[in-house]
């Protein structure tokens, strides 16, 4: 359901979903397209040490079912997945 696309220094490039997917190839993309042609470039993410009612606000106000957790340098150090 869900990749997180990184660089080579693990830092937060984006991320892809299946239903990217399925939307990049009604738009005329292959799967040789380069992933940042259909990805989110944007992705909602947390700081690591963040409190929990801030990981649960962005889940829930944006009902996403997984969340990277990044450190300082955007890279990602974990991932949060809502099972709710």
């Amino acid at each position: 359901q869900f990749a997180i696309v990184v660089d080579n220094n693990q830092v937060l490039k984006g991320v892809i979903t299946d239903g990217d997917i399925r939307s990049g190839i009604l738009k005329g993309n292959d799967l040789k397209s380069p992933v940042s042609a259909i990805m989110n470039s944007s992705p909602k993410s947390l700081p690591k040490n963040s409190p929990h009612s801030q990981l649960v606000k962005i889940v829930k106000k944006y009902k996403i079912k997984q969340l990277p957790i990044v450190d300082e340098n955007m890279r990602v150090v974990d991932v949060h997945i809502n099972t709710d």
